[in-house]
């Protein structure tokens, strides 16, 4: 897009110049499906709901992670183990709780979706 460039319709026009990079995402949307990104330490549980709603990907760090003591509750209700799950694939699970097991290379990371306009990049990049 041209510096300079202003949306319009009709009588209402809004100019995105001025806007940092993620105001303007905020603005006229992100363009992948998977805006946000947030690593899970070992050892910890991580609640997806309220203002942190919206993960709907997951990938294991390493193997350690695909273990009995590593707990993943689905949205939509029920809860499996990191039993049978492949370190270093992408899960498509929409996810409410995670709970990774405590040994020091079990680690995931979750990936956010367009559904939660709420959530921002700031508000997840706290690493683990």
């Amino acid at each position: 897009m041209a510096k300079g460039t202003t949306f319009g319709y009709q009588n209402y026009t809004s100019s995105i110049d001025n806007r940092s990079g993620l105001e303007r995402f905020e603005a006229i949307g992100h363009p992948g499906k998977y805006i946000a990104v947030q690593d899970i330490a070992h050892n910890t549980t991580t609640f997806f709901t309220g203002s942190n709603i919206g993960v709907g990907g997951f990938i294991l760090q390493s193997a350690d992670g695909a273990h009995a003591d590593t707990k993943l509750t689905f949205t939509g209700g029920g809860m499996t183990t990191g039993v049978g799950l492949t370190a270093g694939v992408f899960y498509e699970f929409s996810l409410k709780k995670l709970t990774m097991r405590n040994n020091s290379n079990a680690k995931a990371k979750v990936f956010w979706t367009n559904s939660n306009p709420g959530t921002k990049l700031s508000d997840t990049n706290n690493a683990g």
